[in-house]
C-alpha cells in the first residue's frame, strides 16, 4: 500500500513536470528533495557556522564608526575568513554534484525572449568584465573581490529560482561566471565559469511652482540626487548649487538614489566623494538616505552612519506624518526583499508611498533601457498597495515618466555623471534633460508633491505638480 502511493506521488510529480515545461528534477529540488541541494545547503550551514565563529573574533563597531573604522573591520574580518580556509578550493561549496544543477537552473531562466532581458541584465554595464567597464578580475577562491570594481545586478527571476541563501553570502558574476560572495568579508567564496552561456548582447502636470521655505504650512522638502559618487569638479559644481538651495528653503534631507561611490570604497573616497562635496549640508544637520546602486559596496555603505541605511540594504523611513519612503536594493531584489517590501507597505498606512531605488523600471536611455525584469516584481506590488512616486537613477540624465498605471516615476541619475543626447525618443517621457547635470527639490503639502529639477547652473530645467491618486482635487463651483 505503501508503495502504491509513492508511486501515485512520484506520476504525480511527473505529470506536474511535464505540465509546466520542467523536468522532475526540477520539480523535485523547488520541494527540497534534490540530494544536489541538500548536500549544497549543508556545505552552506558549513560555512555560515565558520563565518559566525570568525564574525565574533572581531570587534564589534558601534554606530559611531566612521569609514576608516569600518574598512577596517572588514579587512579584519576578510583576513580572518582567509587564514580560517587555509585549504579552500574551487568546488567546495559549488560541488560536482551541485555545479550541473545550479547550471540547469540558470540554462532555463535565460531561454526564451525574457531570458534575453535577464542576460542582459547580468552581462550589462555593472558587470566587472563588460565592456567599458573595469579590468578583468581572476576569479580566485579566497581572495578578495575588488573594491573598486561594480557589482553585477542579478535578475530577481534568477534570485528566486537559485537556492536561497543567507543574508551574508550573495550570488554575483564577473563576466560569465558565477560566484558566491561573502559580502561582509568582501571574499569569494567560490565559482562556476561560463555559468552563462556566451551569447551576443547588445549593450505630472507641468507648470512653474515655487517652493517655499520648509516648514511653510506644514510641509516637507526633500532632495534627490542620483549616481554622485565620482569625487570630480562636476560633482562639487552640483553640491555646491544644491547648497545653495538648501539657504534658501531648507529641506530637510536628501535621497541618494545609488552610485554613491564610483571606483573604492577607502576612507578617503567617502570623504572626497561625500563628505566633501556635501560637508556644508552635513554640518547643517541636513540628513542623507541612500540606496544601493551596482557600483556601490553593501557591506561597507549599509554600515556607514551617514548614509541612515540601518545596517540593511533595503529599509523604510516616516519622516512626517502620512509620508513614508522605501529604500530598496535593485541589485539583488531576492525573495526575503520583496517579502518585506509587500509586508511594510501593506503595515504602512501613510498617505503617500514614495519608493527609491537604483535601476529604472521605465527609461528612455538608449543606454540601458527600462529594466523590465525588475518591473515585473515590482510592479506589481507598486500598484497593489498604492505607491504614489517612485525616483530612480543609473541612467546619467533626467526624466520625468508619464505616470504608468497612476505612478509617478523619476528618473535622477546627472548629479555627477552626463550621458549627453541618450534620451530615445518614446512615448514614456513627459520631460527629459540630458545636456547638463541635475538634482531635484520636491515639497509634499497635503495630497500635492510640487517639484523643481535644477541644473548644474542653477536653471530650473522641470517643474510641476504630483497629485495624490487616491485623492482627487475637489471640483470647483
Amino acid at each position: 500500500m505503501i508503495q502504491h502511493r509513492r508511486t501515485l506521488i512520484m506520476i504525480s510529480l511527473l505529470v506536474l513536470a511535464m505540465a509546466v515545461g520542467q523536468p522532475l528534477a526540477a520539480t523535485q529540488e523547488k520541494a527540497g528533495q534534490s540530494p544536489a541541494i541538500k548536500e549544497f545547503n549543508e556545505r552552506i550551514h558549513h560555512y555560515m557556522d565558520l563565518h559566525k565563529k570568525v564574525e565574533k573574533a572581531v570587534d564589534p563597531v558601534d554606530e559611531t564608526a566612521n569609514a576608516s573604522i569600518l574598512q577596517k573591520q572588514k579587512q579584519r574580518f576578510a583576513a580572518l575568513m582567509t587564514k580560517s580556509r587555509p585549504n579552500a578550493a574551487q568546488g567546495d561549496i559549488f560541488t560536482a554534484r551541485v555545479r550541473p544543477v545550479l547550471l540547469d537552473i540558470i540554462k532555463r531562466q535565460l531561454a526564451g525572449p525574457e531570458g534575453a532581458k535577464a542576460r542582459s541584465m547580468i552581462l550589462g554595464e555593472g558587470n566587472p568584465k563588460s565592456k567599458g567597464s573595469y579590468s578583468p578580475i581572476t576569479v580566485k577562491v579566497n581572495t578578495p573581490y575588488p573594491a573598486e570594481a561594480p557589482q553585477s545586478t542579478v535578475p530577481p527571476s534568477l534570485l528566486q529560482a537559485l537556492p536561497a541563501l543567507p543574508e551574508e553570502l550573495e550570488y554575483r558574476f564577473i563576466g560569465r561566471t558565477l560566484i558566491l560572495k561573502d559580502a561582509p568579508a568582501g571574499l569569494i567564496v567560490d565559482f562556476i565559469p561560463d555559468a552563462v552561456t556566451a551569447t551576443p548582447t547588445r549593450e505630472a502636470k507641468t507648470d512653474k511652482v515655487l517652493l517655499g521655505k520648509t516648514g511653510d504650512s506644514g510641509s516637507l522638502q526633500f532632495a534627490v540626487i542620483g549616481d554622485t559618487g565620482t569625487g570630480q569638479s562636476e560633482q562639487y559644481a552640483v553640491a555646491k548649487q544644491l547648497e545653495s538651495y538648501w539657504k534658501k528653503l531648507g529641506f530637510n534631507f536628501t535621497l541618494m538614489v545609488g552610485d554613491n561611490l564610483y571606483g573604492s570604497d577607502r576612507p578617503k573616497d567617502f570623504a572626497a566623494k561625500f563628505e566633501k562635496p556635501y560637508q556644508a549640508l552635513l554640518a547643517g544637520g541636513v540628513k542623507f538616505y541612500a540606496a544601493l546602486g551596482n557600483h556601490d559596496d553593501a557591506a561597507l555603505q549599509k554600515a556607514y552612519k551617514p548614509f541612515n541605511m540601518e545596517g540593511g540594504r533595503y529599509y523604510t523611513f516616516k519622516p512626517k506624518d502620512g509620508v513614508r519612503f522605501f529604500a530598496l536594493d535593485s541589485n539583488y531584489m531576492d525573495k526575503e526583499q520583496l517579502e518585506w517590501l509587500e509586508k511594510e507597505l501593506s503595515a504602512s498606512g501613510s498617505d503617500w508611498k514614495i519608493l527609491f531605488f537604483h535601476h529604472p523600471l521605465y527609461s528612455s536611455g538608449e543606454k540601458h533601457g527600462s529594466n523590465l525584469e525588475l518591473r515585473s516584481v515590482l510592479e506589481p506590488l507598486i500598484v497593489k498597495h498604492g505607491v504614489d512616486v517612485v525616483f530612480t537613477g543609473h541612467e546619467h540624465f533626467y526624466e520625468r515618466l508619464r505616470p504608468q498605471n497612476g505612478v509617478q516615476y523619476f528618473i535622477i541619475g546627472s548629479s555627477a555623471k552626463l550621458r549627453r543626447g541618450n534620451i530615445a525618443t518614446t512615448d514614456l517621457t513627459a520631460k527629459g534633460f540630458d545636456q547638463d547635470l541635475a538634482f531635484f527639490i520636491a515639497e509634499i503639502q497635503g495630497d500635492e508633491m510640487r517639484f523643481q529639477t535644477v541644473s548644474r547652473k542653477g536653471a530650473i530645467v522641470d517643474s510641476g505638480t504630483v497629485q495624490r491618486v487616491e485623492k482627487k482635487p475637489a471640483s470647483r463651483r
